[in-house]
Formats: C-alpha cells, structure tokens, sequence
C-alpha cells in the first residue's frame, strides 16, 4: 500500500513540473524577458543619456575654479573685480600715443563705453576721421583710465581699428546718432577695441573703504604704515588665458 502511495506522489510531482514547463512565461518573467532583449538595452540606453548631459556649465566652471591653483583663483577673483569696476564708468579716458611731431606725446580723451566684454575688453564708437584712429593706428600701444572718488583704474593694452559691420551694429546705439545721423551706414564710422594688458586698480569703496579707514586710524596711533589687501590695491595680468 505504501508503495502504490509512493507511486502515485511521485507521477503526480511529474505531471506538475509538466504543466509548468508548459505553461506560458508570467508577466514578470515576459517583462524580464523583454527588457533583456537588444531593442529593450538600446532604449533604455537611449533614456538614460540625458542624465549624463545634464551638468549645468556654470556649475563646472565654479568647480574647475576651485580646484585650480591659489594663484590662479586669485587672478580670476582680481580679474572679476576689474571687470565690476569697469561696469560703474560709463565714460572713461583713452590714451593714444602721437607720434606725429619730433617727440612722442600721449593725448587722452573721454570715450563713452559702447561695449564692456567679460575679459574687460572696451568698446568705443568714433569717427574714423578723427586724429584718435590714425594715431592707434600707427601705434596701437595705449591705454585707458577711469575714476570716482572711490575707485581708480589704470589699463595699459592695445587698441584695435574695426570697420566690420556685424561689429558694428552689435555696439550700435540710438544715442550715437547725435553725432552719426546716418547710424551704421554713416562711412566715416568705425569702433576702437581696446585689449587689456595688465590693469591696475585702487578700490576704497563699500567696506573697503571702511576698512582702509580702520587701518589708516589704527597706524596713526601705532606710528606705522597702513596695509593693503589686494582687493584695495593690486595689479592684474590679462596678457594670458
């Protein structure tokens, strides 16, 4: 009887594995199925690619900055704050140099700012009739100064001669037509560029200025000589990248 019991359990256990081998994969197992399949991996491949784009720019930038060498966060810092001073002058001096005469003799003259770039380069919109183009012409060194009461800046660099009329209209203002009635298409129109150099600056504004009169009092009462940090007075390099 126990083995007629035996015999039965054990075609019964067979009929069952049968029966599942089968029967149809589950819904799970077709999902399984499906995402292992080529075409599955090629779109979930193709889904996942945004994700290793989507770092923002700006946000690399900072981190690059960061791990750079002192030295060099501390240029692009000073560059970035020659760069905020330039942005309060609306007007400033540019210097050519003459060399018309027996000597040679700088001559400086006010310039409205028509285009500020990020690398602190200075736009000017000008007659190209005026003595200024012939002279940077001729000799491009020269050089701009700026001043408030607060803040000074001295920039020595080069000045560039362009007719280009793309360049032209991106530094177009209605402004200019006081003296352009024409606008672009007035011939004698030209822009100077001015291509920083080196810069230097002396900044007692805001806090600064603040904290340049705590030094001056405290070396007045100790007898010795006030300090500068380099955010109240230093020089900056633009001649490389």
């Amino acid at each position: 009887m126990k083995r007629t019991n035996s015999r039965t359990a054990k075609t019964s256990r067979n009929k069952t594995v049968a029966a599942r081998a089968k029967a149809p994969p589950s819904a799970k197992g077709a999902a399984a199925a499906k995402a292992g399949s080529p075409a599955s991996s090629a779109k979930g491949k193709r889904k996942a690619a945004p994700a290793r784009t989507t770092a923002a720019p700006r946000a690399s930038a900072v981190a690059a900055t960061r791990r750079a060498p002192p030295k060099r966060r501390a240029l692009v810092a000073d560059r970035a704050h020659v760069y905020k001073m330039l942005k309060g002058f609306s007007t400033v001096m540019l210097v050519t140099i003459d060399n018309a005469g027996a000597g040679t003799t700088m001559r400086a003259r006010p310039m409205a700012v028509a285009r500020l770039a990020v690398d602190c380069t200075l736009t000017f919109v000008t007659s190209a009739a005026t003595p200024k183009v012939g002279e940077a012409e001729q000799t491009p060194q020269g050089n701009v100064i700026a001043q408030s009461r607060t803040a000074y800046l001295s920039l020595r660099g080069r000045t560039e001669i362009v007719r280009d009329r793309a360049r032209l209209e991106a530094a177009w203002r209605p402004a200019f037509k006081v003296y352009f009635p024409q606008g672009v298409d007035s011939p004698d129109l030209c822009l100077m560029v001015f291509h920083p150099d080196e810069a230097e600056l002396w900044d007692v504004s805001g806090t600064r200025g603040l904290k340049f009169l705590f030094d001056a009092a405290r070396a007045l009462l100790t007898g010795s000589t006030p300090d500068h940090d380099r955010e109240q007075h230093t020089r900056v390099d633009f001649s490389g990248a």
